[in-house]
């Protein structure tokens, strides 16, 4: 795995890109396809220990979390985003780095304080432990 230089792996500003040229695409391609989108932090190609090729995948980081919104839309575009080697087009697959759970994740905790956070959490625990001993009870 190829290590960022000082920059520190944060997946919610983070895009996944698959589909990346094996040999020839460089770390130079994808920071030219996303520029448009967002300042860029770093760009990760993954790459081979042995050999020193690329894996077909890697990792772009945004400075803001908008950008990843907006990186996303690009294959929704009809122009789909993609590098061009040898003659060979290679469209590439682009999604959030982010796991979905945890995105579900930090939207529940966003509305969880929304709704009255650590109070709110105090009463549900109370009826969770009631109905807890009513089940066990003899």
């Amino acid at each position: 795995v190829d290590v960022a230089a000082g920059a520190a792996y944060v997946s919610s500003r983070c895009v996944f890109v698959g589909n990346v040229p094996f040999s020839k695409a460089t770390e130079e391609h994808l920071r030219q396809i996303f520029k448009p989108v967002g300042e860029i932090e770093n760009v990760r190609m993954i790459r081979d220990k042995v050999t020193g090729l690329g894996k077909g995948f890697g990792f772009v980081q945004f400075a803001k979390e908008e950008s990843v919104e907006a990186a996303v839309n690009l294959r929704k575009r009809e122009v789909k985003p993609a590098i061009m080697l040898n003659n060979k087009v290679f469209e590439l697959r682009i999604s959030a780095a982010m796991k979905p759970t945890e995105l579900s994740r930090s939207i529940r905790l966003r509305n969880f304080v929304k709704k009255g956070g650590a109070q709110g959490l105090k009463k549900r625990t109370k009826r969770w432990q009631e109905r807890r001993h009513k089940r066990f009870e003899i």
